[in-house]
């Protein structure tokens, strides 16, 4: 009896020690908007500033979380003016960036490299720490009187904008911002997973049948001549395949059946590599048929078009592409295909832009086809300067001219 009792302690000791365990993130809420955090740390703080953090800012009971922002500064030395200034910059740039985000800040220098900021004049801040709610400032420099100010190591590769830190950890994730896909334009809202793919958000809010989408902050990337789409956010129509999740072509059988891919399709990559941020896959009718709402719609509801009274025909068959962009200022870009008009149709339904590039002037690639010899790929975008640069970036870089 007692060999046997040792027996199963052994066993159960050995299949807890085998299972998995992942974070996969979590949804806060602040001042009313739901956000998320991300499973992935993309940086850490060390312990001595970390350890200030839970000093100097009140934590919520149960969540291990602060939401935290990184400042950047041209000018070398940073006071009033400039801690003003960059406020109202961020508020007007990001709709992911808040106030309640100044709970702690860490300042660093906008030129190359993250190199120190030369000064902080501490005496001159005071007032001003005090009209954000800001209860730390870190910074790498040069700190001139006393206040709530240390100096930290500096926070190798961080881009400015918003952010949650953990003050028992230090490790820091980006934040993202969550709307609700009420008009069903997406099939899955998804975010990146810091190594080339992606993930399926594994988030949701309350709503009636809508996905949730999460947008990382616009200010974590800055315009460039190498990235000239750096910020813009973007969706695909879901028979683009990319990397990490799975494809649905509009229908459930392929969607179980396929898997993730292992690839992103080149037409989707090049956005990527111009700056363009990826936040979700699109509805579209199965296999991107020609579709009448809803009868053609089998396994998903037809997209709900935001024009007159919400009724209309959204068209087809790049219908969730077409509806995202008529319906959510948050979306820059949605990429779809035209074989007879799937382009063409929801951008005139929507009242939006859209085009149909000549076929084989953008690589299809890691795409599902309809028509091989006819299918296109096209881009919609609510600003014809917008929509137009994409197709001639695209364009020449194709690997299928």
């Amino acid at each position: 009896m007692l060999l046997l009792k040792i027996a199963l302690i052994i066993s159960t000791i050995g299949s807890a020690s085998s299972s998995s365990l992942a974070d996969r993130g979590r949804v806060l809420d602040i001042d009313g908007i739901p956000y998320y955090a991300g499973g992935i740390p993309i940086s850490r703080l060390n312990t001595k500033c970390a350890h200030k953090l839970v000093n100097a800012v009140a934590q919520v009971d149960g969540i291990d979380l602060l939401p935290f922002t990184v400042m950047e500064n041209s000018a070398g030395s940073f006071g009033v003016d400039e801690l003003y200034a960059t406020v109202a910059q961020y508020e007007k740039q990001d709709d992911v960036f808040t106030p309640a985000f100044l709970k702690a800040v860490y300042l660093q220098s906008s030129e190359r490299d993250y190199l120190p900021v030369s000064s902080v004049d501490a005496n001159s801040l005071e007032n001003a720490l005090g009209d954000f709610n800001i209860n730390l400032l870190t910074t790498s420099g040069n700190i001139t009187g006393q206040s709530l100010l240390l100096t930290t190591q500096t926070i190798d590769g961080l881009a400015k904008g918003p952010y949650f830190v953990s003050p028992s950890t230090g490790n820091i994730y980006k934040a993202h911002r969550i709307y609700s896909d009420d008009n069903l334009a997406f099939v899955q809202g998804i975010v990146s997973d810091e190594q080339g793919g992606y993930l399926s958000l594994p988030a949701l809010t309350e709503n009636v049948m809508a996905k949730s989408i999460a947008v990382p902050s616009r200010l974590y990337s800055s315009v460039t001549a190498e990235k000239p789409l750096a910020g813009l956010r973007f969706g695909v129509k879901d028979i683009f395949h990319v990397k990490g999740v799975a494809t649905s072509g509009g229908n459930r059988a392929y969607f179980y059946h396929s898997g993730a891919q292992n690839a992103t399709g080149p037409a989707v990559q090049r956005l990527i590599d111009l700056g363009a941020v990826l936040v979700g896959k699109m509805g579209t009718v199965q296999f991107a048929n020609g579709d009448r709402p809803t009868a053609d719609w089998v396994d998903l509801h037809a997209p709900f078009n935001p024009r007159g009274d919400g009724y209309q025909n959204p068209s087809g068959s790049s219908t969730g592409p077409g509806v995202g962009i008529g319906a959510y200022e948050w979306l820059d870009l949605a990429v779809g295909s035209d074989t007879g008009g799937s382009m063409r149709g929801p951008a005139g339904s929507q009242g939006i832009f859209g085009n149909r590039p000549s076929t084989g002037a953008i690589s299809l690639d890691h795409v599902i086809p309809l028509s091989p010899v006819s299918d296109s790929a096209g881009v919609f975008a609510r600003s014809g300067a917008v929509g137009g640069s994409y197709t001639s970036l695209v364009q020449r870089h194709t690997t299928c001219i």
